[in-house]
């Protein structure tokens, strides 16, 4: 918790960082239903993340302190535009760990499932308060050296 920064990043035109991490390792919930998505052009069974611990040389955010390192989930902390981006853009597609939208909350979402695929890892989209934003992965162990990052930006 003491490496979590709680400072607004201002970015110009009033949009700030909501939320910046990286993860060093995790478990997956064995108790969650396990979901076959379709990402990378392959179906694969995904589980929510438990347990995270964040890398320590990262500068994390958490602005509104919204990110819930136990069940693996942000919770939107105002209704408005957000920017999600998952991992570094670099042709690459990951298929170890995708970000769902918990539709019950915000069944007016137009994309449910953020992922860092071949061609993009940045989604721009309206959510509403308290809107869950759930990590899910395919590992079915503990993972020590994760390379998940998201960065969440809130646009004003």
């Amino acid at each position: 918790e003491s490496n979590l920064k709680f400072e607004a990043h201002d970015l110009g035109g009033g949009s700030k960082i909501v939320l910046n991490i990286a993860i060093q390792s995790h478990t997956y919930s064995s108790r969650s239903p396990r979901q076959t998505i379709t990402a990378c052009q392959g179906a694969r069974k995904y589980y929510n993340l438990k347990n995270s611990t964040l890398r320590e040389h990262y500068k994390q955010i958490d602005m509104y302190e919204a990110f819930h390192k136990e069940d693996g989930f942000y919770t939107i902390p105002e209704t408005g535009l957000y920017t999600i981006m998952i991992g570094k853009m670099n042709g690459v597609c990951d298929t170890k760990y995708l970000v769902e939208v918990d539709e019950h909350v915000d069944a007016g979402v137009s994309t449910t499932q953020f992922y860092k695929s071949y061609y993009t890892n940045t989604y721009t989209q309206w959510f509403i308060s308290g809107t869950k934003l759930q990590i899910k992965t395919t590992h079915t162990s503990t993972n020590s050296n994760s390379n998940f990052q998201m960065t969440i930006v809130r646009i004003n």
